[in-house]
């Protein structure tokens, strides 16, 4: 799965970068991890625990890490903290994708 839309933006999995309007912007191996995690998921809630064993492993994180990475991601799509339109906080659950990935 090396390409797919998330709405406006053209997302190269593989090549780490977001791209739209002929701009491109390259991403942490993490970030773009709890990404594909969140669109394997569809619209469905993906738990804290179930991201940060699937991006970290075995790998003893905080959840700060995740929590970074999560914003990470809501500044780069432009997700304000008013208008979301990409990923919602579900409280004491996780997080989910508001749009659904095309051609993923």
């Amino acid at each position: 799965m090396p390409e797919f839309q998330l709405s406006e933006w053209c997302i190269d999995s593989q090549g780490g970068t977001f791209s739209r309007d002929g701009h491109k912007v390259h991403v942490e191996p993490r970030v773009m991890d709890v990404l594909i995690c969140l669109v394997e998921a569809g619209n469905e809630v993906v738990s804290r625990e179930r991201l940060l064993e699937t991006v970290w492993g075995n790998v003893v994180v905080s959840e700060e890490a995740l929590t970074r990475c999560i914003s990470e991601l809501r500044t780069l799509l432009g997700d304000t903290g008013r208008q979301r339109r990409y990923i919602r906080t579900v409280p004491k659950r996780g997080y989910a994708l508001i749009v659904a990935a095309q051609g993923f």
